[in-house]
């Protein structure tokens, strides 16, 4: 393990270069969504506009039917808005994200950060409990 350090710069270069920002990229369209885990789509159009600025050659039609095919889909997983995910990522960030829009969720009211209780029993190596209404999503957004 190196002991270098980025600068400010590098850091910045290789955050924009994970997010697919410095050049297009020849990503699938699939994975290119994976690999963000998660775009903003607060407006439906925005994540037309994101991947086209990402991706080579991309074309609107087959990130449509990837959503009427519910293998990407439009949901609130982070920040309380709107992302696109993969079927696959909404499986694992919903049930992480949903008891952040609850009136009873374990939040620091100055901060709005959890406590530390609630953080710790939800980083345990076992999965998130998965609520009727988070299998139910799961459901919808899983094709057959």
């Amino acid at each position: 393990m190196s002991d270098e350090t980025l600068s400010r710069r590098a850091l910045g270069r290789a955050t924009l270069e994970r997010q697919l920002l410095l050049r297009r990229s020849d990503m699938a369209l699939l994975d290119a969504v994976g690999h963000l885990v998660g775009m903003q789509a607060q407006m439906p159009m925005k994540p037309y506009v994101g991947l086209w600025s990402r991706l080579d050659r991309f074309q609107p039609e087959p990130l449509a039917t990837l959503l009427e095919e519910r293998r990407v889909v439009r949901i609130v997983v982070m920040r309380a808005t709107i992302h696109l995910v993969t079927a696959d990522d909404c499986l694992l960030l919903r049930p992480w994200c949903s008891p952040c829009s609850t009136p009873s969720s374990p939040v620091i009211p100055s901060s709005g950060w959890r406590s530390r209780a609630w953080s710790s029993a939800r980083c345990s190596p076992s999965p998130p409990p998965c609520s009727p209404s988070d299998r139910a999503t799961a459901r919808r957004c899983v094709p057959p």
